[in-house]
């Protein structure tokens, strides 16, 4: 086991996002369910799940859709602190 496998963890976050981004801008949907259900290390994970949740919705936000964000929230409860914790920071 590495020393310190947290930027490990946030390469392959980074590389998952890519991953995400990608094939979203491709048209596939479902990507985020797909996914977390792949890397399960990384559904158990809150902030870096959030993470991923946060990205589909600034995708869809960019591709000109409404996402509903107590939809996500209805979707992940147990994300809901972290995930509102990037929105707030994005906004501002």
């Amino acid at each position: 086991m590495s020393a310190n496998p947290l930027p490990q963890a946030d390469a392959r976050l980074d590389a998952l996002r890519e991953e995400q981004r990608r094939r979203f801008q491709k048209g596939e949907r479902g990507v985020l369910a797909e996914l977390l259900g792949r890397h399960p290390e990384f559904a158990a994970d809150a902030p870096r799940a959030a993470a991923l949740v946060f990205q589909e919705i600034v995708l869809r936000e960019q591709a000109g859709e409404a996402p509903d964000i107590e939809e996500y929230q209805k979707r992940f409860p147990g994300l809901v602190e972290h995930l509102g914790c990037l929105i707030r920071d994005d906004l501002g």
